[in-house]
């Protein structure tokens, strides 16, 4: 894992993007949001996480986020995740039945 740090109005992630990192908001605060429709979905703070779902589908980004105070943020990409799994056979078992489920279109293993 690795530690980013963003400021008020940074775009952390940008709908549409391909990317495969997810991130855990340590400190901060990270307004997720649809570009076109500037509808905000969600607020999430410390100890939420977000990016999940390019990060599990491996699809283009289908939100932004944007920093709305200081943030720092824990990342990992899929490539490290693969990585620790293969350490883990429990871990990567559960990850396989959650890319199945994302790759039928069943999103509800990811709480979204």
């Amino acid at each position: 894992m690795f530690s980013e740090t963003y400021g008020p109005g940074d775009i952390i992630i940008d709908e549409g993007e391909m990317s495969f990192k997810m991130y855990f908001i340590q400190h901060g605060k990270v307004n997720i949001f649809h570009k076109a429709t500037k509808s905000s979905f969600q607020e999430l703070g410390a100890m939420q996480y977000f990016g999940e779902i390019s990060f599990f589908t491996e699809n283009p980004r289908c939100a932004s986020a944007k920093c709305l105070d200081y943030a720092d943020l824990l990342t990992i990409s899929r490539t490290e995740m693969d990585i620790l799994l293969q350490k883990f056979p429990e871990a990567n078992k559960l990850t396989e039945d959650i890319n199945k489920l994302c790759e039928e279109e069943d999103l509800s293993s990811l709480h979204v």
